[in-house]
């Protein structure tokens, strides 16, 4: 009976002092997760277009084929849409936070910084054409038959 008790209060001992061995959750390892939003994907069903977005710094907008390989990614992209034939993907390029935030630092004036661009990628030529100095877009709404 004594070694019984002995060897449980040293199994419980030993369970005790390894679980206070794990490394706690910080802040800091928080803020490097990140988390999938905007996603989408296209009508004949070949892509798949998501941001992949950090708690802090700039979002990554991938584009991906079904099977599951990347075929283009950009830091700063955001407000993706497909076109309804599914050949362009329509978003907006923001300016790099780091470097804004550093602007700003300098003082730099509000005309003198920098703007959005027009990002289209032309998803059945893996193209990418961006367009400077973007103050807004639209793209035409999906017709729907009822």
């Amino acid at each position: 009976m004594r070694k019984i008790t002995f060897l449980t209060l040293f199994i419980l001992f030993a369970t005790t002092i390894t679980a206070q061995n794990k490394k706690s959750l910080t802040f800091d390892d928080i803020l490097k997760w990140n988390r999938i939003t905007e996603q989408m994907i296209s009508n004949d069903g070949k892509f798949v277009v998501y941001k992949n977005e950090p708690w802090k710094g700039d979002p990554v907008l991938k584009i991906s084929s079904a099977a599951g390989t990347e075929l283009f990614s950009v830091v700063g992209g955001t407000g993706a849409s497909v076109t309804e034939d599914s050949k362009f993907t329509v978003f907006t390029i923001k300016p790099e936070t780091e470097v804004v935030r550093q602007l700003k630092l300098k003082k730099t004036k509000k005309e003198k910084l920098p703007k959005d661009a027009l990002g289209i990628y032309d998803l059945t030529k893996n193209s990418l054409t961006k367009i400077e100095n973007l103050k807004s877009y639209k793209t035409p709404e999906i017709l729907q038959n009822s």
